[in-house]
């Protein structure tokens, strides 16, 4: 349970499950918490994050009312990679003073180093007591709140899960974020009043014996986060850390001949003293711990007091010129920082402000203002960082727009932005002065639809970002986007600028061009001056008091004339200046802070020409410039680009300043059709980078010497050029082998690959024979199985998709080699008793190692590790029997599909053409006069190849019905040779299972599963069978009775080949669907799109392609994408491999490769995995464009993918998929469910040619179309399911062809074709055999899981949080009952003779079915 908790008042507490408030109660505190007694007597964890304090702290408070309390501080790399040195160094001063606060207070401070899931997971498991709360604040930054979101989705997946409650403190009396107004003015109407800052809470818990942690000194964090995996690149790191001053003095602005710079600097060297007597830490920042926060704050808000009074006052007195940058700033240069930290908090600086106001007045606050300048100044910005704070809050939980506002924090300061697309190129929308992100409102999204990522910025003192009290510059702003783009969009970017923000990205592109790949300038600020080589320049900047006049003046001129200032600006198209455009202006210019933002106005220096600041980067140059700008001469500056700038492209539109707003349209589209033709042109690598001409050859040494390993990779995907865009930077320059394995770079490497899995493994052995302790037995025993796993999965990618026939064979070898060596390891006494110890000593594990002990010995018993010697070799020997017949059944599928030649080639419709190879016959070729052969002649035809994918198409689309009768039965009889591999897998399996003690091998396949036995599966199987009859039997009349009448037969039968092709004309005439238009809807770059949104909104994740090393793939089509989160690091390696091929597996599957694991405490082995499919190409298109059934496939693969790549397991034998046979088609048959859902379809199926987006009646009509025969297809899958428990079941049995006939009877409305053996290539029945029930488990599951918790916002990141903590990252680490009802609740399933079955509640709701 999770709740949201507003700390609002001081003297009273009231605590409920779901609420937690606090309320007047005259002035003295008293704490009342509404909780149990079992809550009372548990553990409170507060996770301190940026609220490093006992003062006024109402998380500490609520929590003194349980038993114990355990603050706790985690360096988590997410928080602390963040942090500059000062602020790193202030943060531990920071914990050892809150450390020693709280063990006064009867605590102590937890210190943790990782990530805040597993640090949190960990504790919860540690405290011997049971943790019944964690609280932590409130989070607004998109990253932080995140991570939270993580936490407490791990937390509540455990299981005893802790109330999570999030808090924050407010120092308005505020009941609801939805009710503040938008404008400050008029929130300050509303006159809420303030709340007092809580006292310190007396703790318990120190006592308790805990490993508590030391805190680390301020070299180790540096330490620390030079290690961080997921930190950004030095390079990029370096370039961020370099002031833009500093770059201009030394190499852009310094003296060339005659003309010289005047550079007024201000250094001012004030040395700090020690920290144990200094309240400054560097620079002129307030640190320390609260008490010393405090007596600075003292010291300040006195400073005008003339006598010395302490040392603080005079530390105070000394800096104070130099923080004052401008009137007022002062407090945010000395205190941010601290503020920041959460040292003190705004209430409690608001309480001392006003405390020493009224020592100062006889106790009394003047209604005619403050006494002193400096608690004006404390006072407005703690009350200007409240507002901000709660507009940022509000933006997170009131947002309808388009797209979705996020929070960035620069310096302390909060910024909005967002991010539209999800592939292609970035591309960053900086607005002009007075404007704000919105302002590109009708432009991100169209750009987005162009293939592209779209980032859109309010810059710092405009729209709803945040307007500090600080001096702002051109250069201030150039460097915010300099950091944004470092620290959230994470790659360089198309740069695009209206106005000033123009100038702004010309001065990045100059000094930072590693980060830009081209500049859009749209009626930019700035000027062209030929010859232009240095200019006057000064660094410091101070505001007069002039300036502060000019901006009053300014403002209130503004608000005056407005809407008529602006509607000059569009002269081509006034109408777009409408009332949301103008209110939002006139709401900003309420903010406070806004006067200081126009001060700006009238000290801004654009003196540096826009022709140098964009020397090198003329070919990478676009100048839209609207012709009627009333701003600037449009007609002087284009003709002055013209002359001196070469290479620049430039548009004339009939617009004013601001043409993105004015002629979206047409800008859009122009920027677009940029950015696709740049794609082909930007350098490959840093050293490829443009030439910068003379003035710029220094800047570009500059950059190799910041950015020394900064590299640019260009890739392609599928046939589309485009960046190839990573968190971490990829480059290959050494050849490796298949899959990443340097041991399969050859075909005989296979060998050595084995050999040397062996030899691991023996080493592994003998080390376990010496009985180290329990978990170095389990963590030895999942390396063996992680080591000859690696090889056998491999070698199963590899015998199945490698177009070299020696790669096959070898692969075939290995895997022979290492499932007999696996026979041994199975049989081997020394491993089981070993097993077998460290399960009894479970105490002493992980609950996921005891599980894996628990498992392993389960597996060693499967294996017939109890038995007699000979009845062991029996058991050894039929294993391998049972695996070689698997291989040949597989095999024999490859090698024959099976063919059928059709003549004339006029019986094939053309869109079938290009699935077939044309044949030619000879023939007679008689006269007209007479019946004697006048010469032969070569008829045309087609040879039909029936694999499951062309069989499909040419059932569905042959018109002809002696064509698809003789398609479907050659497709439903081969391969023959496959009828005497069953018949001996059938009989080796039935002895392996009887040998083991069991009646079955569907016995010995259902135990270790959920179903527990046959008869419980039997038993579900016959329940759904007989909720499906009706209705399959009214669809079989349904399609039985259209085809009469296409036929004119008024008692035609129905034959088997005849359902594919009839329910196609059936649902096309319905619902006027045809496939053709459907399929251009999704051509396959588009689909891989799809998955790409999936991941991104669902898990806050995204898909990069990367290149793939020498000797890595194994057919040019494959594609290596790593899977990236921007807290997380890289979580697994996806290889997609799409496109149908000769000699390729012929269906759709996901190989894993390499399972999760944890190597160490530090190290994580990600999961590897391969996407297989076989989609082909349009007959006039090298892009394939799927079926719907094919996206639905592809989605279906992808959710076995994902729960491979999310699995955050410890070992990898529970890793992923590695879960109880019949819960590993549950997230498969979900993510089938998105593929239908128009909320998600509109995001990225568009089409081929026009790129439009899937229009929503079609998919309504396809979603209509697919209910119409929903009861025969579940009916199918029934039958399916029955055969392959009938099969495995107990024996003797009938022939194995009369049980299909007679089954097909019982279980389906159709007919069974004499002569047809489906289930000669029904290759389920070996790697689910007597376990094919489990799809119908799963799609109960799934539905279920869909309708509670997707069906509502598919796309939320919360749906996917639930998802991803509950469920997926589990892998098979728990028991699949308790991550299903922890998912949804206990109603997904039920107990059925000891066995669990499935609810089918919701999917008879989904179907329409009545359940019997």
């Amino acid at each position: 349970m999770a709740s949201l908790v507003t700390f609002l008042h001081f003297p009273s507490l009231s605590f409920s499950p779901n609420t937690l408030r606090f309320s007047p109660k005259r002035c003295r505190f008293k704490a009342q918490i509404a909780v149990t007694d079992a809550e009372k007597a548990g553990v409170a964890v507060v996770w301190l994050k940026h609220d490093l304090r006992i003062d006024d702290h109402p998380a500490l408070l609520a929590a003194s009312n349980h038993n114990a309390v355990v603050p706790l501080y985690i360096f988590d790399h997410r928080i602390i990679s963040r942090f500059p040195e000062k602020m790193i160094e202030m943060l531990v001063l920071a914990l050892q003073d809150l450390r020693s606060s709280l063990r006064d207070k009867g605590s102590n401070l937890m210190i943790r180093l990782g990530s805040a899931e597993s640090a949190l997971q960990e504790l919860v498991k540690e405290v011997v007591q049971l943790v019944t709360t964690v609280y932590a604040e409130e989070e607004v930054e998109y990253g932080f709140r995140q991570m939270t979101g993580n936490v407490k989705g791990t937390l509540e997946a455990m299981p005893s899960a802790p109330n999570f409650v999030m808090w924050r403190t407010p120092f308005y009396d505020v009941k609801s974020l939805k009710d503040i107004p938008d404008s400050y003015n008029d929130f300050t109407k509303l006159r809420l009043p303030i709340t007092l800052p809580l006292p310190p809470a007396t703790l318990t818990g120190g006592e308790m014996e805990l490993d508590w942690g030391a805190i680390p000194t301020f070299d180790d964090l540096k330490e620390f986060v030079k290690a961080n995996p997921c930190k950004v690149e030095e390079s990029w790191a370096s370039t961020k850390e370099m002031l833009t001053e500093t770059i201009l003095m030394k190499e852009i602005l310094k003296p060339r001949g005659r003309n010289t710079i005047n550079l007024s600097f201000r250094h001012v060297q004030v040395q700090s003293k020690g920290h144990e007597n200094s309240v400054f830490v560097k620079g002129h920042s307030v640190g320390g711990g609260t008490s010393n926060v405090l007596k600075a704050l003292a010291a300040y808000l006195r400073y005008l007091e003339g006598t010395e009074r302490d040392h603080y006052w005079k530390e105070v007195h000394e800096r104070m010129p130099y923080a004052e940058s401008r009137n007022g700033a002062s407090f945010t240069t000395l205190f941010g920082p601290a503020l920041s930290l959460g040292i003190l908090s705004r209430r409690r600086v608001h309480f001392e402000a006003l405390k020493y106001e009224k020592e100062r007045d006889s106790g009394f606050l003047s209604s005619f203002g403050y006494s002193s300048a400096t608690v004006a100044t404390t006072v407005d910005s703690v009350c200007s960082m409240e507002w901000y704070s709660l507009v940022a809050l509000k933006s997170q939980i009131n947002d309808d727009r388009r797209y979705h506002i996020r929070i960035w924090r620069w310096k302390g300061y909060l910024i909005q932005y967002t991010v539209v697309g999800h592939e292609g190129p970035a591309t960053l929308l900086v607005h002009g002065f007075g404007a704000f992100l919105e302002h590109y409102r009708d432009n991100i999204c169209s750009i987005a639809e162009g293939g592209n990522r779209v980032w859109a910025i309010t810059i710092l003192g405009f729209g709803k970002s945040e307007k500090p009290n600080v001096v702002y510059t051109e250069l201030v702003w150039a460097e915010m986007l300099r950091d944004f783009i470092i620290e959230v969009v994470g790659e360089p970017v198309h740069l695009v600028g209206n106005s000033i923000g123009g100038y702004i990205i010309a001065i990045v592109a100059r000094l930072w061009p590693a980060l830009a790949k081209s500049v859009v300038l749209i009626n930019s600020g700035g000027n062209v001056i030929p010859g232009y080589s240095s200019a006057p320049f000064t660094k410091e900047r101070r505001t007069s008091g002039a300036s502060w006049l000019g901006a009053k003046f300014l403002l209130f001129y503004l608000r005056l004339t407005l809407k008529d200032i602006v509607k000059n600006c569009y002269p081509a198209k006034t109408e777009r200046v409408d009332n949301w455009l103008i209110d939002e202006m006139l709401r900003a210019s309420y903010d406070p802070g806004v006067a200081v933002v126009l001060e700006s106005v009238f000290s801004f220096n654009l003196s540096v020409p826009l022709n140098y600041l964009l020397d090198g980067f003329e070919d990478r140059v676009l100048i839209i410039q609207g012709m009627r700008d009333p701003i600037s001469d449009s007609k002087s500056k284009v003709a002055m680009l013209k002359e001196h700038c070469a290479g620049f492209i430039i548009k004339e539109l009939d617009a004013g300043h601001c043409p993105h707003d004015e002629l979206p349209d047409e800008v859009n589209s122009i920027i677009r059709e940029w950015i696709v033709s740049l794609s082909s042109k930007l350098p490959k690598n840093d050293l490829d980078l443009p030439h910068y001409g003379a003035t710029g050859k220094t800047m570009l040494s500059l950059l190799r010497r910041s950015c020394p390993k900064l590299r640019f990779k260009l890739g392609y995907i599928f046939g589309y050029p485009g960046p190839i865009t990573t968190g971490r930077q990829y480059a290959f320059s050494t050849a490796t082998g298949l899959y990443g394995f340097d041991h399969l770079k050859t075909p005989k490497g296979f060998r050595r690959f084995v050999d040397d899995a062996i030899e691991r493994s023996g080493e592994l052995v003998a080390y376990i024979s010496g009985m180290p302790s329990s978990a170095e037995i389990i963590r030895a025993m999942d390396e063996i199985s992680n080591t000859v796993c690696s090889v056998i999965d491999s070698a199963e990618l590899c015998r199945q998709t490698h177009p070299d026939r020696e790669f096959v064979e070898e692969a075939i070898k290995a895997s022979i080699r290492v499932n007999e060596y696996l026979h041994y390891l199975n049989t081997n006494h020394t491993l089981y008793n070993a097993v077998i110890k460290a399960e009894q000593e479970g105490n002493l594990l992980t609950d996921e190692a005891h599980r894996v002990a628990h498992y392993l010995r389960l597996d060693f018993e499967r294996s017939g590790i109890h038995l007699s010697a000979e009845k062991v070799d029996r058991v050894n020997r039929l294993s391998i029997e049972i695996s070689q017949l698997c291989r040949q059944f597989n095999q024999n599928i490859v090698n024959d599909p099976g063919t059928v030649d059709i003549f004339p080639a006029s019986h094939m419709p053309r869109n079938l053409h290009h699935l077939l190879k044309p044949i030619y016959r000879s023939t007679s070729v008689v006269s007209k006069d007479s019946w004697r052969p006048r010469g032969t002649m070569n008829e045309k035809g087609f040879r039909i190849t029936t694999d499951p994918h062309t069989l499909s198409c040419v059932l569905q689309g042959a018109p002809n019905d002696e064509v698809r009768k003789m398609a479907y039965i050659k497709g439903n009889s081969v391969p023959h040779a496959n009828l005497g591999v069953l018949d001996q897998l059938i009989a080796s399996r039935h002895e392996l299972a009887q040998i083991m003690g069991y009646r079955s091998y569907a016995e010995f396949t259902v135990k270790p599963n959920m179903a527990l036995s046959p008869e419980v599966v039997m038993s579900f199987l016959l329940e759904m069978s007989k909720m499906v009859k009706p209705s399959a039997d009214e669809e079989f009349k349904k399609i039985r009775d259209f085809k009469r009448e296409k036929c004119g037969q008024q008692y035609g039968d129905l034959e088997p080949w005849d359902e594919a092709y009839y329910t196609a004309m059936m649902k096309s005439s319905a619902y006027d669907l045809d496939s053709s238009v459907v399929a251009s809807y999704f051509p396959l770059p588009q689909c891989i799109k799809g998955l790409k949104v999936l991941v991104e909104s669902l898990f806050g994740a995204t898909f990069h392609s990367i290149p793939l090393a020498p000797g890595e793939s194994w057919h040019p089509d494959v594609l290596k994408m790593s899977l990236h989160h921007p807290e997380e690091g890289d979580l697994g390696y996806l290889y997609l491999d799409l496109y149908s091929r000769k000699g390729k597996y012929p269906g759709c599957a996901h190989f894993a490769i390499k399972g999760g694991r944890m190597v160490s405490e530090t190290e994580y082995q990600l999961p590897v995995v391969a996407l297989v499919c076989n989609f082909s190409a349009s007959h006039n298109s090298s892009t394939a464009r799927l079926n719907h059934w094919e996206l639905e496939t592809l989605f279906h693969e992808f959710g076995h993918a994902l729960h491979s790549l999310l699995s955050r397991t410890d070992y990898q034998h529970f890793s992923g998929t590695r879960v109880a046979l019949d819960l590993a088609e549950a997230p498969s048959n979900l993510f089938e469910y998105y593929s239908w859902d128009y909320r998600v379809l509109k995001t990225f199926a568009k089409h081929y040619s026009t790129g439009e987006s899937i229009p929503e009646k079609l998919v309504e009509s396809m979603q209509g179309a697919r209910k119409m025969f929903a009861a025969t297809e579940l009916q199918r899958q029934i039958f399916y399911a029955v055969i392959d428990q009938t099969f495995f079941g107990e024996q003797p049995t009938p022939p194995r062809s009369s049980i299909v006939a007679d089954l097909k009877r019982q279980y389906t409305s159709w007919k069974h074709v004499d002569g047809t053996h489906w289930e000669a290539r029904f290759n389920h029945l070996l790697n689910y055999g007597a376990g094919y029930y489990s799809y119908l488990y799963a799609k109960c599951f799934a539905a279920t899981i869909w309708q509670k918790l997707c069906q509502e916002d598919p796309l939320s990141l919360t749906t996917g949080t639930a998802l991803r903590t509950k469920f997926l990252q589990h892998g098979g680490a728990k028991e699949p009952s308790h991550l299903l009802s922890g998912l949804v609740g206990d109603g997904i399933l039920r107990n059925f003779n000891g066995g669990m079955v499935p609810d089918i509640s919701c999917l008879c709701n989904e179907m329409k079915l009545e359940k019997v």
